[in-house]
């Protein structure tokens, strides 16, 4: 029996759908935006400390407009290094109200990394970056941005959520036999053709990648085969953690594979496929104010005040809640993208989001470990009846849920 969250609490009343049109994606060369470590990207060579707010400049930098009303959101990879204590980050409009939601969360002296779909301030073309505690090294990768310019632009489409790699059994690799990725090693992995990928017009792929069984402390990048390898990173880890990080993985015409880079000792690694952006008909995305709307250590938000059990699904409904439309004749909610949290989980265990009403795949979206705190982003295909499933494997964890977009038609 699945728990159902909706119009449950007082935080969860109906708002306002979000207004003006959807925006169309565009990608872009893999680059650093900023690196605290030193005082090359965004010029800030200081750790961002307790209580304060980054400015970063994004608009008119490394493929993105310098145009602010040509950028209706940027899509980051955001990593900290070096905290020195458990804390979280959150991104915004700069120049507008802090939302009360997270982007990335983390403990001290962890280095992980979560994809971050911000909007961008009209009035300047920055984002304000938020450290709650303790101090802390940030890297902020840019791979893309949504716009409401349609020419040369992308539009989104779901697929059924498939694991196209793993290879702890083979599922991917060129001869089917399970290997672990090497000390500077590059996989190809193909994308074009596969789990409902069509091989024509696609521009990008959304794909969840995960580090298992990692011998050493070690980075992954994600990135069109063919083309030369950026200085950025899709997915940091240590030795012996299972992670996982959302990417979008620009495709360009005539390339049917994405390579997969890893920087030191050994890792398994697997890579689950949730969507692509196409040059031909799809979904556009369309922000919405970022909002809390499930937290199982509260009866407040969500209206669910305990944690998830192993193997129950958690019904959230999406549509006609949080600035999401109904679906109507003129509008259909394909997916929401939505950022995840587990809190004090019993068990090593995973989450997967799938669409409510449908079977649940063998794909995951976030990986922790006895007692993390951990977080990451999902782009979840929503079911015919506006809703998606979030369900736990082992042992129980609390759940935290903030809501940022939705992709419509």
């Amino acid at each position: 029996m699945a728990l159902t969250v909706g119009f449950l609490g007082a935080a969860r009343a109906p708002q306002a759908a979000a207004t003006g049109a959807g925006s169309a994606y565009v990608p872009v060369t893999p680059a650093r935006l900023l690196d605290t470590r030193t005082a090359g990207p965004g010029g800030s060579d200081l750790p961002l400390g307790e209580g304060a707010t980054l400015s970063l400049q994004v608009a008119g930098r490394d493929g993105l407009p310098s145009d602010p009303s040509q950028l209706t959101s940027v899509v980051l990879n955001v990593t900290i290094v070096n905290p020195t204590a458990s804390s979280f980050l959150t991104l915004y409009p700069d120049g507008s109200t802090r939302p009360i939601t997270t982007n990335l969360n983390f403990t001290a002296g962890q280095t992980t990394a979560n994809m971050a779909i911000v909007p961008v301030s009209t009035a300047n073309g920055t984002v304000a970056v938020y450290n709650k505690n303790g101090t802390t090294d940030l890297l902020v990768d840019v791979a893309g941005y949504y716009t409401p310019a349609a020419a040369g632009a992308s539009t989104y489409d779901t697929v059924a959520s498939t694991r196209i790699l793993d290879t702890r059994n083979g599922t991917g690799e060129t001869n089917g036999t399970p290997a672990p990725v090497g000390v500077g090693a590059t996989l190809p992995v193909t994308v074009e053709g596969v789990a409902g990928v069509p091989t024509t017009g696609v521009t990008a792929v959304v794909l969840n990648l995960t580090s298992a069984g990692s011998t050493l402390g070690s980075f992954l990048t994600a990135y069109p085969d063919g083309t030369t390898r950026p200085s950025t990173s899709s997915l940091d880890f240590a030795a012996g953690e299972t992670a996982a990080n959302l990417v979008i993985v620009p495709l360009p015409a005539n390339t049917t594979q994405i390579d997969i880079y890893n920087r030191n000792g050994t890792t398994d690694v697997v890579a689950d496929l949730f969507g692509y952006y196409t040059s031909g008909t799809g979904a556009t995305f369309v922000p919405v104010s970022p909002t809390r709307m499930l937290d199982t250590r509260t009866a407040g938000t969500g209206g669910i005040d305990a944690p998830l059990s192993a193997n129950t699904p958690l019904k959230l409904q999406i549509t006609g809640v949080d600035g999401v439309p109904a679906d109507s004749s003129s509008v259909t909610v394909t997916a929401v993208v939505l950022h995840l949290t587990v809190v004090n989980p019993t068990d090593a265990s995973f989450l997967t989001a799938y669409p409510d009403g449908t079977g649940r795949p063998i794909t995951s979206n976030l990986n922790f470990s006895s007692g993390q705190l951990i977080s990451n982003l999902v782009i979840a295909s929503v079911g015919p009846d506006g809703a998606v499933d979030v369900v736990n494997k082992f042992g129980t964890t609390d759940l935290v849920v903030d809501i940022s977009g939705y992709y419509s038609s």
